[in-house]
């Protein structure tokens, strides 16, 4: 039940019709979070009552792998020959008796890869005595949703954020889309979670503010657009995403990454993730936070960011609904870490690494 002096029952109620509203479903069809930590491990649960494994089509964010860790899951992450184009049959190679947990964040939070809604179609057919959990967290900056697929199937939901599309990295809430039933159980394991009034506040503003969300994406679009251009220019290889970020390939990534780090620009280290070494991931900030990024590369010794190839590896923003299945794949198993009595420090270490360099 909700705390005294925090949103009311009205207002939650509010908070899921306009959720309804603005997705073409039922209100027993949305269930609204605060917090993504706290409610993964709890929907891992409900969709893997037939299996241990959970199959990431792609790269695995570490929120996914904490939560797999809370239900004693298994954990294959899925890759094809491209870290940047989605495979459907890495995933595929994965599935045993049809059982298994599917997750596709699409696009992909580490790389932008993405999905087209055929391909999501494949997948959660792959499944039928499984299911398929579609993180949707940049939508606003793709477009392509596998929200239709409810109307097909029973073994398929959907999760977005809240805060995504301006940005808010504070905020972890967001709400879910499946079937009711689903929905149900959900309902009945969070009937604790406390909704603030901030939290609520902010969920109504990013629902309900198209005209500030249209005028943010143009934005990101155009520095997107001229970051790239402007460090193409000057040497350094760099890939536009389906997403809110830059993808940077540099010769030695844990210098420049440490230089960045020193004049406050703040950017990952992608190099321990399969099939990406030499890559940083930037995210886009403002024209004047993202000058910031420009003037510190342009204090780098070229020597460091430089490099004489290319990676020529295929890359898409929307696969064709009708496609080459012929991918070679490579298949990273993940096996569960104990994370013992440190996991509350663990699991907020690993959260703010995202936005770390990893030395």
């Amino acid at each position: 039940m909700l705390k005294i002096g925090l949103t009311s029952e009205e207002q939650l109620t509010h908070l899921t019709q306009t959720i309804a509203r603005r997705t073409l479903l039922s209100p027993k069809k949305v269930l609204p979070f605060s917090d993504i930590q706290e409610f993964l491990p709890h929907l891992l649960a409900e969709t893997t009552e037939r299996t241990d494994h959970l199959i990431a089509a792609g790269h695995t964010s570490p929120d996914i792998v904490i939560a797999a860790d809370r239900t004693e899951l298994k954990v294959s992450e899925t890759l094809g020959v491209s870290p940047f184009t989605a495979s459907v049959d890495a995933a595929l190679s994965r599935i045993a008796d049809g059982s298994e947990l599917i997750y596709a964040a699409n696009p992909n939070r580490v790389t932008g890869a993405n999905f087209g809604l055929a391909d999501l179609e494949t997948l959660v057919r792959a499944v039928p005595e499984g299911f398929l959990l579609v993180d949707e967290y940049y939508f606003d900056y793709f477009g392509i949703t596998g929200l239709t697929l409810l109307e097909q199937f029973s073994n398929v939901c959907v999760l977005r954020s809240f805060a995504a599309a301006f940005g808010v990295e504070s905020s972890d809430s967001g709400y879910i889309a499946g079937p009711s039933d689903l929905i149900d159980r959900l309902r009945g394991r969070m009937s604790n979670q406390i909704i603030t009034t901030t939290i609520y506040r902010t969920a109504m503003t990013s629902l309900e503010n198209d005209a500030a969300l249209d005028v943010r994406l143009k934005t990101l679009h155009d520095e997107a657009m001229r970051i790239s251009t402007e460090l193409t220019r000057r040497g350094l290889q760099n890939r536009i995403t389906a997403a809110d970020f830059l993808l940077l390939r540099v010769k030695e990534p844990t210098l420049v990454g440490n230089h960045l780090a020193r004049y406050k620009v703040p950017c990952e280290n992608l190099d321990g993730y399969p099939l990406l070494k030499g890559y940083l991931r930037y995210k886009i900030q403002s024209p004047l936070s993202n000058d910031r990024l420009l003037d510190a590369i342009g204090r780098i010794p070229t020597d460091q960011y430089q490099l004489t190839t290319i990676d020529k590896r295929t890359a898409t923003l929307r696969r064709p609904a009708e496609g080459s299945r012929s991918e070679e794949s490579a298949v990273v198993i993940r096996k569960p870490v104990k994370l013992g009595r440190a996991t509350e420090d663990a699991e907020t270490a690993i959260r703010t690494s995202l936005t770390r360099i990893r030395h």
